[in-house]
């Protein structure tokens, strides 16, 4: 698959204003991408929640509510 097709077919949600990252929730693990890398999540099911990188840029503050995202939409 050529990395131009790699976003085809994905309905991505807007994040709100000021959000930096995405987080994953697939039964117990989890995991954190910057908001521009979200296509990473292609294909993986789970609660998605948007975050904002703090200051120290050591810690995310989760910001909203959850929803879930089926690989390829919000549902």
């Amino acid at each position: 698959m050529r990395k131009s097709d790699w976003k085809e077919g994905l309905e991505i949600p807007k994040p709100p204003k000021g959000i930096t990252h995405a987080q994953i929730r697939c039964d117990k693990k989890k995991s954190m991408v910057a908001v521009e890398n979200f296509d990473t999540f292609r294909g993986i099911e789970g609660m998605v929640c948007w975050g904002k990188q703090k200051k120290n840029r050591k810690t995310i503050e989760l910001i909203g509510e959850e929803f879930f995202w089926d690989g390829f939409k919000v549902e």
